[in-house]
């Protein structure tokens, strides 16, 4: 999917439904898209990395993603991993130093699954 397309999920939130069903996971993209607490420049980084489930993705590989997630990258990767949206490899690394990311679970779904099992 093409840098052009997730700006245009993001700016254009009427078509994000339609751009959605085109990636990896539509619905987490939809939850991406609908977001209030996370700037442009995250949800763009963060659209792209929805996109490869179960891969890690490169520091640099983010950075390519847009231009506005280049100018601010140190900020939107900080933003992905303290919403816990992302997790740094190797773990624990601060996100301004890490080299690769991958999703973090769904913490939400992480924790109805507990609520089900108890």
């Amino acid at each position: 999917m093409s840098n052009l397309t997730l700006r245009l999920a993001l700016l254009a939130p009427d078509l994000a439904e339609q751009v959605a069903v085109h990636l990896a996971q539509p619905a987490r993209a939809l939850r991406v898209v609908a977001a209030t607490d996370l700037t442009l420049p995250a949800k763009l980084a963060l659209l792209h990395v929805l996109n490869r489930p179960g891969e890690l993705v490169s520091r640099s590989e983010i950075q390519a993603v847009d231009l506005i997630v280049d100018a601010h990258l140190d900020e939107a990767l900080h933003e992905l991993v303290r919403c816990r949206w992302l997790l740094t490899i190797p773990t624990g690394e601060p996100p301004c130093l890490a080299t690769t990311f991958r999703l973090a679970r769904d913490h939400h779904q992480q924790a109805v699954l507990q609520g089900a099992v108890r």
